[in-house]
């Protein structure tokens, strides 16, 4: 279900607003908007009970110390709220409406726009670069995109100690650096490595960076061992952590490969059909198994989806979203790849 509710002009107390959301706003879980009074939506939420969820803006609540709650509040001009199936559809199409409206109270969207990229330089020997937009790239060998920093820092310095793959800023160097006496790059400046080998050492990090670990998850528990053996119990915990990371994101990397190129069915540990259907990130709600208005709301909501997955950011997105709500209810849920 569908609704648009426009605050009446003559109400301007807070009670008088609260009686009329009493009165329209469904118990029931959804998404929620609210527009200013230029039609602007400045702000996108999500709940479980949609009532509850938008009476409590304009409920005294010491609590919550976010500074941006006034003058929200203050800026709402009417409201919008899209009933849904279940929870699981409301995060979805909150994630949705940010990403088509990019309201000006939505943390979300301003992390959205802080997204990496790693690539691949061109050249005799290529060297890995951190970039914030595909823009101007060119034939480039592109990974990603990471959300926040961290993933891309913690790959970066992965490929630094263990790969060997130089890190120079410089295109075309001619002299070695720090890196090199270091023992952490193999001195192509200095034509201390063939272009040969330099391009096993390429494509060891394309290997890595798409998700395959063969190479360096055994050399990680050879050193692993190694400092284990000799009570170097620091050195173990730091090896011990990044082979952690690695799995997890060898894990991840290949859900969100197949979840872009693939069809994902996802199941309840009852059901014989699946409840819902992702092809290529695009979903559809199984209508045969859930038969009921709200589904059928809900399917033309998500239909729309084409335009917006022309940004692989928003692909990420919806990818990452299912991912965790999958591994937040491993005991309630299974899931199946097709065609990937």
């Amino acid at each position: 279900m569908t609704a648009t509710y426009r605050f009446p002009v003559e109400i301007n107390t807070k009670e008088d607003i609260v009686k009329q959301i009493r009165n329209e706003f469904p118990e029931k879980p959804g998404v929620y908007l609210f527009r200013d009074r230029e039609g602007y939506v400045v702000y996108v939420g999500k709940s479980v009970n949609l009532k509850r969820r938008v009476l409590s803006y304009f409920h005294n609540n010491k609590s919550d110390g976010r500074k941006k709650i006034k003058p929200l509040i203050s800026s709402i001009y009417n409201a919008e709220f899209y009933e849904t199936h279940n929870d699981f559809l409301a995060l979805l199409l909150e994630d949705k409406l940010i990403k088509k409206y990019f309201p000006f109270y939505n943390v979300r969207q301003k992390k959205f726009k802080k997204y990496k990229y790693l690539i691949l330089t061109n050249g005799l020997f290529p060297t890995i670069r951190v970039i914030g937009s595909l823009k101007k790239i060119r034939n480039n060998i592109v990974f990603g995109p990471f959300q926040g920093e961290y993933y891309t820092r913690t790959l970066i310095e992965i490929i630094l100690k263990y790969f060997n793959l130089r890190l120079c800023s410089e295109s075309n160097p001619s002299t070695k650096c720090l890196y090199h006496d270091l023992k952490y790059c193999k001195a192509p400046c200095i034509l201390n490595i063939i272009p040969l080998e330099y391009t096993r050492i390429v494509n060891k990090v394309q290997e890595f960076l798409s998700g395959n670990s063969e190479f360096i998850i055994p050399l990680l528990e050879r050193k692993l061992n190694h400092y284990i053996s000799n009570a170097e119990f620091e050195n173990a915990q730091e090896i011990k952590d990044r082979i952690e990371f690695i799995n997890s994101y060898n894990e991840k990397q290949k859900f969100l490969t197949s979840f872009k190129f693939g069809t994902l069915e996802l199941y309840n540990n009852t059901s014989q059909e699946p409840l819902y259907i992702f092809n290529r990130g695009r979903l559809r709600i199984n209508n045969s198994f859930i038969n009921t208005q709200i589904t059928e709301s809900n399917n033309k909501l998500f239909s729309a989806d084409n335009e917006l997955f022309k940004d692989s950011r928003v692909l990420l997105d919806r990818a990452n979203i299912v991912y965790n709500w999958i591994h937040g209810r491993k005991n309630n849920f299974r899931h199946a790849f097709l065609n990937s």
